[in-house]
C-alpha cells in the first residue's frame, strides 16, 4: 500500500505536523477550494487537508509503492 506524510491544517485552528497515512489508495485535489482529500482503506470518507501557496507537494514512486509528502 501507498503512504502519506502530510503537514497541512485539517480543520480550524486544527494542525497536523508529519502525519504519516498508511493504506492510502487515492488522492485528490480540489484547487479552487484549496482542499487535498486523501482516501483510506476501510475509512468510507477521504481526509481532508487545506492547502495554501506555501504547500510543497511531492509525490515519489519506488518499487510500485508511491509517497505522498505535503509540508
Amino acid at each position: 500500500m501507498s503512504q502519506a506524510t502530510v503537514t497541512a491544517k485539517t480543520g480550524p485552528g486544527i494542525q497536523a505536523t508529519a502525519v504519516v497515512i498508511t493504506d492510502v489508495v487515492g488522492i485528490n485535489f480540489d484547487l479552487n477550494a484549496g482542499v487535498l482529500f486523501i482516501s483510506i482503506v476501510g475509512t468510507p470518507s477521504p481526509q481532508q487537508f487545506q492547502l495554501t501557496g506555501s504547500n510543497t507537494i511531492t509525490l515519489t514512486a519506488s518499487g510500485g509503492v508511491y509517497t505522498l509528502t505535503v509540508s
